[in-house]
């Protein structure tokens, strides 16, 4: 491993560990380093996530591509992904309540809970679900070099720590139960089709863990202590 790809995954893991104690645990983290395919886990409790698509290999750093599939434990009332960028290009991530989400929107009806957040190039775009109205629910440059995003049921909030944050509560957001993340890449990708070549690059790592509270229980605290990002 390369320094430079040990320092992405050092301080995603570092974030991680400290974002969990401050928001109040407990948790383990499940974290993955796009740079070299390296997986751990954070002492904890640990959550339900495993690989749908394993990463390619030698793809190149940061260009490791792969499907998670993330089943929150009882006790978890929101989760939370910190990533690391260098030059998010095209679909460097999708998070999504449906199997069958491939961005931009909907899916293939597998569910009318198919929320979806995605990057396409510097853009972060959140789409409602079937149940919420379906359609684009916010568009942002904001994908630079790092992200926060929180979800709970109905939930959402974003930071990129510099400067963007995105805080929203709507009947079409996540149902906060099984969610997909695609890594480089749409969660799915069918040969042969139109979204066959919906990949990415430039994730370089994340963390995934879950946290007792809720997004907006957070937020609320948060706005009354005068503290900062969650």
């Amino acid at each position: 491993m390369t320094r430079a790809s040990t320092s992405f995954f050092l301080v995603l893991y570092a974030l991680a560990s400290v974002s969990i104690v401050l928001a109040g645990g407990p948790s383990a983290a499940y974290c993955v380093d796009l740079t070299t395919g390296m997986k751990s886990v954070l002492p904890g409790n640990t959550a339900d996530v495993r690989w749908t698509k394993k990463p390619t290999s030698n793809a190149g750093r940061c260009r490791l591509q792969g499907v998670l599939k993330i089943k929150p434990p009882s006790w978890a009332k929101s989760v939370s992904f910190h990533m690391a960028f260098e030059k998010s290009n095209k679909w460097s991530f999708n998070i999504g309540d449906s199997p069958t989400n491939d961005a931009w929107g909907g899916d293939m009806l597998s569910t009318l809970y198919d929320a979806e957040i995605h990057s396409i190039n510097k853009y972060l775009r959140v789409y409602r679900s079937d149940v919420g109205g379906s359609g684009l629910l916010t568009k942002s440059y904001a994908v630079k070099t790092a992200m926060l995003i929180r979800l709970s049921k109905n939930q959402l909030y974003v930071t990129n720590y510099e400067g963007y944050s995105y805080y929203k509560v709507h009947n079409g957001l996540f149902a906060f139960d099984t969610m997909y993340m695609g890594l480089n890449r749409v969660i799915r990708r069918l040969s042969g089709s139109p979204v066959a070549n919906r990949k990415g690059r430039g994730l370089c790592s994340v963390c995934i863990y879950f946290l007792k509270d809720t997004v907006r229980s957070l937020h609320d605290v948060l706005l009354t202590t005068g503290g900062g990002g969650m």
